[in-house]
């Protein structure tokens, strides 16, 4: 029995085959040099998750009703097996990688990727995307 509690995932739904709080895509390891695309060609639909303790998990307490959660958060990325050295074609496998984060790492992450969304988006104009 898992000690985890996972929060809806974001990216694709593979129940649904449906997006879902935004697209997540695979990025095939090494190939860095490449613009991604949503052709299928390369990437393809992946989700990241997350998991966190509930208290009564956490050693030492008992708490049932208790919206306290442990001092760790799981991030998962569910995506497909392909890298540089195969090309970058998809493999037909997929993978899931998981790591844990103290409080300190997940704001650092979270002050990140907000940083990121507040820039504004050059968009590729639409006679310049290649594979």
């Amino acid at each position: 029995m898992s000690i985890w509690c996972s929060w809806e995932d974001i990216g694709y739904d593979t129940f649904t085959g449906e997006w879902v709080r935004g697209e997540v895509r695979s990025y095939a390891t090494g190939f860095s040099n490449h613009y991604p695309t949503t052709d299928g060609t390369y990437e393809q639909p992946s989700s990241v998750g997350i998991a966190t303790i509930p208290v009564w998990c956490v050693p030492g307490h008992r708490e049932e009703m208790d919206k306290t959660v442990g001092p760790w958060v799981r991030l998962d990325v569910w995506t497909a097996d392909h890298s540089f050295t195969d090309g970058g074609q998809f493999t037909g496998r997929y993978d899931t990688a998981s790591v844990v984060m103290d409080e300190t790492a997940a704001r650092s992450l979270a002050a990140d990727l907000l940083a990121w969304a507040d820039r504004e988006k050059a968009h590729p104009q639409p006679d310049q995307v290649s594979s």
